[in-house]
């Protein structure tokens, strides 16, 4: 079995794609990898050395049978 992994700024900036900033719904939740990256991605986040910002906001969104919070991410100037 093979497992899938790629470090969560390296995921944000695949999510980010020149894009100014993204929300939960640009998150493709297809299956398992991006419904765990999308915590990892909140869990590792530090806001004073991370290269991406977060937003949180109300709510959650939900596809494919997962369930997020719904956030805005943008990457650092």
């Amino acid at each position: 079995m093979s497992v899938k992994t790629v470090p969560p700024e390296d995921y944000v900036v695949q999510l980010l794609a020149g894009k100014d900033f993204i929300s939960s719904d640009d998150i493709p939740l297809s299956d398992d990898f991006d419904y765990v990256m999308s915590f990892i991605i909140v869990a590792q986040y530090d806001c004073e050395t991370s290269r991406y910002r977060l937003e949180p906001l109300d709510g959650s969104h939900s596809r494919n049978g997962y369930s997020i919070p719904n956030m805005i991410i943008r990457m650092r100037s």
